[in-house]
């Protein structure tokens, strides 16, 4: 079900944790996602979206919001296209088109872009993001969590599968474009595994990315505990015990093994030159001169 909502403002400054991603101002265009991923931290009850797997907001107004707010600012900088609430590339992107409106107005303005998905449904804005990339800089970060198809499809179930992913991931990377893999979240006693680790930084050195993120755990809260939990059951008998047993309500559940995946993690980005952090492009904007 399709929602429609009115936005007074879209852009806001990017925070400590939003830099870490590569850009100075970000957005949302849609809330909820249709992806199902089961660890989706987005379905907690502190982000107001009631029925998430099935209903999407649209904040209708967000291009000509975007293209006031870019027209406002006086130095050019980095815009995120966010996945923080959703997928700016659910398959009800397809339909609507708001993130491709939006990519136009970043290339025409003049700013750089950073897109955050974890669907091939993206190579369709392929032309504009190679503008965007000759023009200033255009960056992709993919999410994958799991190496196998398989795996994938049964944690991420609405969501493109891994090697989809991956061909996306090496088109954007063959045309110039700066592309990245996010590893995360890492689910204990299923995908933080050292081979599943190991497999990914591999595969992402030979599809051409230039960057690896990675977070060794997720994070669980309330109703979002008790959806996950729930799920587990349907993938691997006894996860669900295992995971009370040892995180019991806590927040952040970090993998047993997250101290030797990190250790793994930096020296694989390592072996293959990969860098651990979003590049962050920098205009060279002329000093704003001011009278006084």
């Amino acid at each position: 079900m399709i929602k429609y909502k009115k936005s007074r403002t879209i852009l806001r400054k990017s925070d400590s944790e939003y830099d870490f991603f590569g850009h100075d101002y970000y957005f949302n265009i849609y809330r909820g996602c249709s992806h199902g991923c089961i660890y989706c931290d987005s379905r907690s009850s502190c982000y107001h979206v009631e029925n998430f797997d099935s209903e999407v907001i649209v904040k209708e107004n967000v291009v000509e919001l975007l293209n006031r707010e870019l027209t406002s600012k006086k130095v050019k900088s980095v815009i995120g296209i966010s996945g923080a609430m959703c997928d700016v590339y659910m398959p009800i992107e397809k339909q609507l088109g708001y993130t491709r409106k939006c990519l136009e107005v970043i290339d025409r303005q003049g700013f750089a872009v950073q897109i955050h998905t974890k669907n091939d449904l993206i190579l369709k804005d392929i032309d504009l993001i190679k503008s965007i990339n000759e023009k200033t800089n255009a960056s992709v970060l993919f999410t994958i969590t799991a190496f196998n198809d398989r795996l994938s499809k049964r944690i991420e179930p609405r969501a493109p599968i891994t090697s989809r992913r991956l061909f996306a991931l090496k088109r954007m990377s063959d045309e110039g474009i700066t592309t990245g893999l996010a590893i995360w979240p890492t689910l204990p006693f299923l995908t933080d595994d050292e081979t599943n680790i190991k497999n990914l930084i591999e595969v992402a050195y030979r599809y051409g990315a230039s960057y690896v993120l990675f977070y060794p755990g997720v994070t669980l809260r309330d109703n979002q505990r008790d959806y996950f939990y729930e799920r587990l059951n349907y993938i691997k008998s006894g996860l669900v015990d295992k995971y009370k047993e040892r995180f019991g309500n806590s927040y952040e559940c970090l993998s047993p093994n997250a101290a030797k995946l990190m250790e793994i993690y930096h020296r694989e980005c390592k072996k293959y030159n990969l860098k651990t952090y979003a590049p962050h492009y920098r205009f060279d904007n002329p000093v704003q001169l001011k009278l006084f």
